[in-house]
């Protein structure tokens, strides 16, 4: 992301209300220190290695994600900003 790293993203959709309760999935190739797994933890549902190795099980984890989130889309506000645009403004 060129704009903000994965950590300012993920301050900012939960600093937005209407996207306080929006599933989140970091997907990373990076050694994360402890302090920068907690600070992820906080504000994600799962932090998930791009590792071959774990492929299969992360694949079918998102899949559950979108299916069981798909339903609540629909109740999303009227009117709600795009989230790009939410993130950016800060």
């Amino acid at each position: 992301m060129p704009e903000v790293d994965g950590f300012e993203f993920v301050h900012r959709l939960r600093a937005k209300q209407p996207w306080r309760d929006i599933p989140v999935i970091v997907f990373t190739a990076m050694s994360l220190t402890p302090d920068q797994r907690l600070q992820l933890e906080s504000g994600v549902q799962k932090i998930v290695s791009k590792t071959p190795s774990a492929k299969s099980g992360w694949v079918s984890e998102m899949a559950e994600m979108v299916r069981s989130c798909a339903s609540r889309e629909s109740a999303r506000p009227a009117g709600t900003a795009d989230l790009k645009d939410l993130v950016l403004q800060g």
